[in-house]
């Protein structure tokens, strides 16, 4: 990695994160793992022709540098790392997972996907814990709002399950859905339940955006 330009890249964030930044690039290099940081607000993952924001697989993390939630999102694809370096349960468990084949599947078993569904769930439920505790040392941002934009993301895994499509992300975090979210981390246990009542103000909102 090269850290000057690294660093560089991040030179108008806060400093909080430039600190936590500094610690996340060692433990990287401890671990023999890779970071880039592309431009853009958008970046692909492998083959797939789909974009997303940033992702980990364990190996290094790429992101795209011009997000409204830059930094949020790097820690927590950088605790993405930290579940893989760790060699969690969570994590290994995704690895086998056939979620997005399954969504693909026109007719695959709905217990089936639900079971997958809720494995993808339960690993990005832990990494937003991850996140929340790396806030509580670090100062990063407002926990009560990360929180509301981390249940609307997790929330998000059960609109997807019920219309068996990848909708357009960037809403998520617009004021409509995050007025109806908890401002503390849902558990799994709660994250099992499907709540139509929000169900319906994600289809009102990302229909918006269709």
């Amino acid at each position: 990695m090269n850290r000057r330009k690294l660093h560089s890249q991040i030179s108008d964030c806060t400093p909080q994160f430039k600190n936590f930044f500094a610690y996340a690039l060692d433990y990287l290099n401890d671990h023999n793992k890779e970071l880039v940081i592309h431009p853009g607000s958008k970046i692909k993952f492998g083959d797939d022709p789909a974009e997303c924001t940033g992702w980990c697989d364990g190996e290094s993390i790429e992101i795209a540098r011009e997000l409204n939630l830059f930094e949020e999102t790097f820690v927590h694809e950088f605790c993405h790392m930290t579940q893989a370096v760790e060699d969690t349960h969570l994590w290994n468990q995704h690895q086998k997972s056939t979620f997005w084949d399954d969504l693909q599947c026109d007719d695959c078993n709905i217990i089936d996907f639900w079971n997958e569904t809720y494995k993808v769930i339960r690993l990005e439920q832990d990494c937003e814990a991850r996140v929340l505790q790396m806030n509580k040392e670090w100062q990063l941002f407002d926990a009560d709002l990360y929180a509301k934009q981390a249940n609307a993301y997790l929330y998000f895994y059960h609109y997807i399950y019920i219309t068996r499509k990848w909708e357009l992300a960037s809403p998520l975090y617009c004021d409509e859905l995050l007025k109806v979210m908890p401002s503390k981390l849902c558990t799994p246990k709660q994250l099992k339940t499907i709540d139509m009542s929000i169900m319906n103000v994600y289809n009102k909102v990302l229909k918006k955006y269709v």
